[in-house]
C-alpha cells in the first residue's frame, strides 16, 4: 500500500507504515521542525533555459531549498508566477504554535483507525 509519507516523526505507538523518527515524549516546536526534516527554508531563482543561457522566463520562478545543491533532487520544489510570496516551514510552524502549543511540548502524530472514521 503507498503511504505518501515523506519525513515524519512520532511519539507512542509506531504507526501502521512503520515510518518516521521515533520521539520519547512529543515535541516542542523546535523539536518537532528538526525531527520532521522541515527545518529549511526556499527562495525563488530565475527560470533559464540551458540551451539559452542569456534568456530567462520572465513569466515563472522556481521555489528552491536553500540546504540543497543545484542538480540535487528535491532541489526545486515548485515553479510559480514571479509575485508568489512563500511561506517559510518555521514562519508557519510558529504561527501554529502561537495557536495552539504555546511553547509546550505539543507536538506528536495521532492516527486516525476506522473506529474513529477514518482510514487506517
Amino acid at each position: 500500500m503507498a503511504h505518501n509519507i515523506g519525513r515524519m516523526f512520532y511519539y507512542g505507538e509506531r504507526p501502521w507504515h512503520n515510518l518516521g523518527t521515533k520521539l520519547n515524549a512529543p515535541a516542542d516546536v523546535e523539536t518537532a521542525l528538526a525531527a520532521g526534516e522541515l527545518d529549511w527554508e526556499v527562495e525563488m531563482v530565475p527560470i533559464v533555459p540551458m540551451a539559452e543561457p542569456s534568456s530567462s522566463i520572465s513569466h515563472r520562478v522556481a521555489v528552491v531549498r536553500q540546504d540543497k545543491r543545484a542538480g540535487e533532487i528535491g532541489r526545486v520544489v515548485g515553479v510559480v508566477h514571479p509575485g508568489f510570496r512563500p511561506l517559510q516551514n518555521r514562519q508557519s510552524a510558529m504561527m501554529f504554535d502561537a495557536l495552539l502549543g504555546q511553547g509546550n511540548a505539543a507536538y506528536h502524530i495521532h492516527e486516525i483507525n476506522r473506529s474513529e472514521g477514518g482510514e487506517p
